[in-house]
């Protein structure tokens, strides 16, 4: 170099000077060789001088001369004044980063297969074309003049320097495609060409190909003795045979040769094969889409990968011994290829990376190490059931993307962490399982169309970000092995599980977030807060396993929307009683034992709910399922929904003071073993239907009235284990009407003119006071029972459908002289006479004795001049007992103060009569019964004379 210490140097990796020669104190000589990723050198000597331009070939020129030191194939990056000339396959490479302005440019190499190479972005003002000659005016004023245009190569697009190959064309390919111009035929006048910016995208296939035939070689020259192979490629699919080992060993490949191919579009291959460790291939191998090495080894093979060009190539990696080794080490694997775990690579593929952002398909291997990953990245293809170990650098920006189906363990942090890792589906689901010693990664991407999970540690959470980039409706998942504490509200995952239990745990959450229970987590204590300190914040929760012993807090979100994944059980959800609701869904059982919640909602439900109610939660609404609901000894709002849903009540509990909004219930069943009863207000099951049980004995349903009206019409009864008790107290003033169920009710009417309707089952029916309206219609005979009081205070009550085949009319002791000491439920002393009536005032004498009968029926037909009604008193009926105008004087009873029972017919009706002698204050102290010590109790309509029995009649 002429004047260098007019030069400033810049020292650079990519730069290599092999030596210095001194011509005086400003001319200097150096060679330098440029190392590209492409494998080739470019010698240049610089003789510009600025002290003695007489030294200089041109004022404005600089002459690359390939030097004694180089290969016969070179790359010239032209900057100006270039004249080309020498043996080998050369290439000129013009781009606008390097082209001085405003100079002038000759090549002229007429010796082996040489090419232009125009980079993209380099822009054409014009252009001159002959038939061997063009001129290329470029628009920052530099003109190219190349000679022997003709027997060229023109490259468009690509890069020598990182592997781009570029699109390949003839000269006549080159002045149509590119230039816009043609090639005039020789003598003819030059044609000019149309301003052009080089763009390889833009640009058409060569459309000339000349004739090509694709290459079929057999490298046989051996490294040791023979010479370097030169392998240009074809725009066609190349096919080149080598064998490959150790240094300078009988192999034919090794790293003198050179193997390139300009073209991209074409589906090359290059097949190696070997028998010992690779340790050398081609200087530079470029261009070749497929190299198949072919290993036949019973020991795991090393595969140096140095020289390969990895833009676009794919390299498979074959172990063909019958029953040979199954794993392979591969060196200096170059960026951007993809390397393949072949035919009996099943074992372990231990891969150093050279390049950036290459790609291991180890799908048929089952471990997969990977060395040296930086922050160009590498791509890892892997199967289920297989591993793949991460060895990065010191820096911590390394990254690798695995991708793989079923399940994968993942090691990131063999000696240096890799830092970011970002995980998806292959061709299916897919769970990496991360190994918990040391590893740490800090960037977690989750992507791709298939589900993905993550499973990790509570500890691996420090400093962890984790991104959720899957397409839509697939489900990324972080899988915790084990319980703690975290802030999990930044993390974008779709979905979070919990699969480990054992400790107590506490994760900030994210709104809408979706946490996953597949272990008994909340056996020592479970909390998920939200991180918004206002608004409203929902907590989707899946719990594919029960959940029992602890505790689920939940208490921080306004909607949890709770599904199961199988038949489970919760011991304790806690919200917030205030202002949480729990939202049910999907077509699994779910059981809550406690739960603390503002409310309920199952109506999403298929599958059964049972749900024990407390102060805690006071409403529900149920689903479509069977639903069980566990009453508590308080208010409670349910509606079951659909279903066969039942309300389980227990204790003996009074529910008759507290709020109830009961509706869609199917069953009542008390559960206590022992015999129980509870009490419920009329008004809560009013009208609807319902089957009611017990459990074991027989349990008692009071229903207290609490309204005029109660109809437990609809009403089932199970009578082996359940009765009805319907009590009015509370409403006794008040006119009621009361239906009663199908099953054994007992109805106890109030003091006025009730109406009421026992419907079927063995009814009690109780009037107590006022004129009631008994109905004992029945499609199915029962044993009825009505209750009646003796005097007038009880009122005179009307039975409708007496059965006298076996329904029972009900007397108190009290209120006999003959049974005054009968228990109750036992049958009283019954007779029957035919007295004749009396005349002229005479008094009725009974036959039988009231000291020996409770109850004495008269079969005797009465006076017809009288009509007995509901409104009858004592003096109507000694008027029906004379024959004449004249009344009865009386009744004669055996002794003073007797009291009975009389049944008398008339009209297809029984009237029955309670006589006391003495009750009116008049007579007192005789055995006569007057008129006013007669009073009518009640009437049995559709009863024929002597109907009555003496079966029918019981103590109350």
């Amino acid at each position: 170099m002429l004047g260098g210490s007019f030069y400033s140097f810049r020292p650079s990796t990519e730069l290599q000077c092999s030596g210095m020669a001194v011509a005086d104190d400003r001319s200097y000589q150096i060679v330098c060789i440029m190392h590209w990723s492409v494998g080739m050198s470019v010698n240049i000597v610089s003789f510009n001088s600025i002290d003695d331009p007489a030294k200089s070939a041109d004022a404005n020129a600089v002459r690359v001369d390939r030097g004694s030191q180089q290969m016969s194939n070179d790359v010239f990056l032209v900057q100006r004044g270039i004249t080309g000339k020498g043996e080998g396959d050369d290439t000129y490479v013009f781009s606008e980063h390097v082209l001085d302005a405003n100079g002038t440019v000759t090549i002229s190499d007429t010796e082996g297969a040489n090419r232009i190479q125009l980079i993209d972005g380099l822009s054409i003002s014009s252009s001159v074309v002959a038939n061997n000659t063009v001129r290329l005016i470029l628009s920052n004023g530099t003109v190219v003049d190349i000679l022997g245009a003709a027997t060229m190569d023109y490259v468009i697009g690509g890069d020598p320097v990182s592997g781009g190959a570029g699109l390949k064309k003839s000269f006549t390919g080159f002045v149509e495609d590119v230039l816009g111009g043609q090639v005039p035929a020789s003598g003819q006048n030059p044609t000019t060409g149309s301003a052009v910016v080089i763009d390889e995208a833009s640009t058409p296939p060569d459309t000339d190909p000349a004739g090509e035939t694709a290459l079929n070689v057999v490298l046989t020259d051996a490294d040791s003795t023979g010479n370097a192979d030169d392998i240009r490629g074809t725009d066609l699919d190349d096919r080149i045979q080598a064998t490959a080992g150790a240094l300078n060993s009988s192999a034919t490949l090794d790293e003198e040769d050179t193997i390139v191919d300009g073209s991209l579009s074409d589906n090359d291959t290059l097949t190696v094969a070997a028998t010992t460790h690779i340790e050398e291939m081609a200087s530079i191998i470029s261009g070749i889409e497929n190299i198949i090495v072919d290993l036949t080894s019973f020991s795991d093979l090393n595969v140096d990968l140095a020289g390969i060009v990895g833009f676009g190539t794919s390299i498979t990696i074959n172990n063909l011994q019958a029953a040979g080794a199954t794993g392979v080490n591969i060196i200096n694997l170059p960026g951007n290829a993809t390397l393949i775990a072949g035919t009996g690579v099943t074992g372990t593929v231990n891969v150093s990376l050279e390049g950036k952002n290459g790609t291991v398909d180890a799908r048929g291997a089952s471990v997969t190490q990977l060395a040296s990953v930086d922050s160009g990245g590498v791509t890892a293809l892997l199967s289920d059931g297989s591993s793949v170990v991460l060895s990065g650098t010191t820096e911590t920006t390394d990254s690798a993307t695995l991708e793989g189906t079923g399940t994968i363990a993942v090691e990131s942090a063999s000696t240096n962490q890799v830092e970011s890792l970002t995980l998806a589906g292959d061709s299916g689901d897919v769970v990496f399982n991360l190994d918990s010693t040391d590893d740490a990664p800090t960037q977690v991407t989750f992507t791709g169309e298939y589900d993905v999970a993550l499973t990790l540690t509570a500890d691996q959470l420090s400093g962890l970000t984790i991104t959720n980039g899957v397409d839509e409706g697939v489900v990324s998942t972080l899988k915790l092995l084990t319980m703690g504490a975290g802030d999990l509200s930044a993390s974008t995952v779709g979905c979070i599980e919990l699969a480990a239990g054992g400790a107590t745990a506490s994760y900030t959450l994210a709104n809408q977030q979706l946490v996953k229970l597949t272990a008994d987590v909340a056996s020592s204590g479970l909390t998920l807060d939200s991180n918004l300190a206002s608004g409203d914040e929902t907590l989707n929760l899946q719990v594919g396993v029960s959940q029992t012993g602890g505790k689920i807090t939940v208490s921080d979100f306004e909607v949890v929307n709770l599904s199961a994944q199988g038949n489970i059980s919760i011991a304790d959800l806690e919200g917030d009683s205030s202002s949480t609701t729990v939202n049910l869904s999907g077509s699994q059982d779910i059981t809550l034992d406690k739960v603390a919640a503002n409310g309920l909602n199952g109506t999403a439900m298929t599958g059964d709910i049972t749900i024990t109610l407390s102060d805690t939660l006071t409403s529900v609404t149920g689903g479509s399922g069977d639903d069980t609901f566990i009453a508590w000894d308080g208010a409670m709002s349910i509606d079951s929904g659909s279903g066969t849903d039942t309300l389980k009540l227990s204790g003996g509990v009074d529910l008759s003071d507290d709020i109830l909004f009961l509706s869609n219930l199917d069953v009542l069943q008390i559960v206590d073993s022992a015999a129980v009863s509870i009490t419920i207000n009329g008004s809560e099951l009013h009208g609807q239907t319902l089957a009611l049980k017990g459990t074991d004995t027989t349990d008692t349903f009071i229903f207290n009235m609490d309204e005029n009206v109660l109809d437990l019409s609809g009403f089932s009864v199970d009578n082996a284990t359940a009765n009805i008790s319907v009590v009015s107290t509370d409403v006794a003033v008040n006119a009621l009407t009361i239906t009663g169920s199908s099953g054994s009710d007992t109805i106890s009417a109030g003091s006025q003119a009730d109406t009421i309707t026992g419907g079927e089952g063995a009814d009690i029916i109780i009037g107590n006071g006022g004129n009631d309206v008994v109905i004992l219609t029945e499609t199915v005979s029962a044993i009825d029972k009505v209750v009646f009081n003796g005097g007038s205070a009880g009122g005179v009550d009307s039975v409708t459908g007496f059965n006298v085949s076996n329904d029972l009319i009900a007397l108190y002791a009290t209120d006999v002289t003959a049974d005054s000491a009968t228990a109750s439920d036992t049958g009283l002393k019954v007779s029957s006479e035919a007295t004749s009536l009396v005349t002229a005032g005479g008094a009725f004498t009974l036959a039988n004795s009231t000291a020996d009968f409770s109850v004495i029926e008269l079969i005797t037909t009465l006076d017809a001049s009288v009509t007995l009604s509901s409104s009858s008193t004592g003096s109507d009926l000694l008027q029906a007992l004379s024959s004449d105008t004249t009344a009865a004087s009386g009744i004669i009873l055996n002794a003073t103060g007797q009291k009975a029972f009389l049944v008398t017919y008339q009209n297809n009706q029984a009237f029955l009569w309670h006589v006391e002698e003495g009750r009116s204050g008049s007579g007192v102290g005789d055995t006569t019964v007057l008129a006013g010590d007669i009073a009518l109790v009640g009437i049995f309509n559709d009863i024929g004379a002597g109907d009555i029995a003496a079966s029918n009649f019981l103590a109350a």
